[in-house]
């Protein structure tokens, strides 16, 4: 049982109440309220009362910013604790225990930043500075603190220091692992990219013939279809009559078999132009694909490495970039844990 001074939040006596319940009930008007809100109450008014003009405390006033800073503790007000312990040490620097306070407020009575880092660099270069920020704390807590009292903190904060390091350290090796898992992903699409390069360029023989050779190939073909049936009717007549019909018969043959001919190329030609149009149409799909997931692997790779978070968006295509990047980037840090 942890008692701290609350106050009631309706009649607004002053009394004792264990700082781990949830709820109360006065002792002066039996009314239920919040725990927290109660002793958050009685700081405030505190803080009112031992204020000269709102911002001018005598030297008395940093013990009650220092009390006040151990009863936001209990309550696990970490940001409230923070900042009475700070107005502690502005008040009297050369106290320890307001640089001391602060470090268990930042840390969450050391309980905070010891888990992973994960890969983002963002979380390592935070997890960094945030330590710089608690070494330059801790170095001003023992320059202040008494002799037989700095070995204690020098013990406390060493152990919780060095598990930090170890997270910071193991986050960096995260970080490299995931980096070269995206640095072959890139250099495996930009190969993919280079091979669809190729297959693209492999079947863009075919040219469309312009409209004077599409002319002439018309007309060529209607000039061997009349020819055909002028020597269909010369073989007809000569049969008719009776008298030699080997020349237009022989020549009726070379004319079928040209027009065949020129049909078959003709047809085959089609079908190689229709082939090649499917096969460069198949890879400027697969070009425009691996463009896309090679921007998305890159972004990823920026989004991994970068030191502070960008939520500056030009078009609605970045955002939707990036959301892709950061969707690809978890699928990474989740196949390497």
């Amino acid at each position: 049982m942890s008692l701290v001074k609350a106050k009631c939040p309706n009649c607004g006596i002053v009394h004792e109440v264990d700082s781990d319940k949830k709820a109360a009930v006065c002792p002066r008007c039996n009314e239920a309220y919040v725990v927290e809100d109660a002793i958050t109450s009685y700081m405030t008014s505190k803080e009112n009362d031992d204020s000269d003009g709102g911002f001018v405390r005598d030297d008395r006033s940093s013990g009650a910013r220092i009390k006040a800073g151990e009863a936001f503790l209990k309550i696990k007000q970490w940001d409230k604790a923070d900042e009475a312990f700070r107005d502690a040490c502005d008040l009297t620097p050369q106290n320890y225990y307001g640089w001391w306070g602060r470090i268990r407020a930042l840390t969450e009575e050391f309980t905070r930043f010891l888990d992973d880092t994960g890969a983002r660099n963002i979380y390592i270069h935070a997890r960094e500075t945030k330590l710089k920020q608690l070494e330059d704390l801790y170095s001003s807590a023992a320059t202040f603190a008494p002799e037989d009292i700095r070995e204690s903190l020098s013990r406390t904060f060493t152990a919780y220091a060095d598990s930090v390091r170890k997270t910071i350290i193991s986050g960096k090796e995260f970080n490299a692992r995931c980096n070269s898992i995206l640095v072959r992903e890139i250099a495996k699409t930009e190969a993919q990219i280079s091979e669809a390069d190729e297959g693209y360029m492999l079947h863009d023989t075919y040219k469309e013939p312009d409209r004077v050779r599409k002319l002439a190939a018309k007309g060529l073909g209607t000039f061997l279809g009349l020819l055909s049936i002028a020597c269909a009717i010369w073989l007809v007549f000569a049969i008719i009559k009776k008298t030699s019909f080997i020349i237009p018969l022989l020549v009726l043959i070379v004319l079928i078999v040209v027009i065949f001919v020129a049909a078959s190329i003709d047809k085959r030609n089609k079908e190689t132009n229709r082939s090649n149009s499917e096969a460069r149409e198949k890879y400027r799909r697969m070009k425009k694909e691996l463009a896309m997931a090679l921007d998305i692997k890159k972004t990823a790779r920026i989004i991994l490495n970068e030191e502070t978070e960008d939520h500056s968006f030009h078009t609605s295509d970045d955002k939707s970039l990036r959301d892709a990047a950061n969707r690809f980037l978890v699928d990474i840090i989740n196949s390497e844990k």
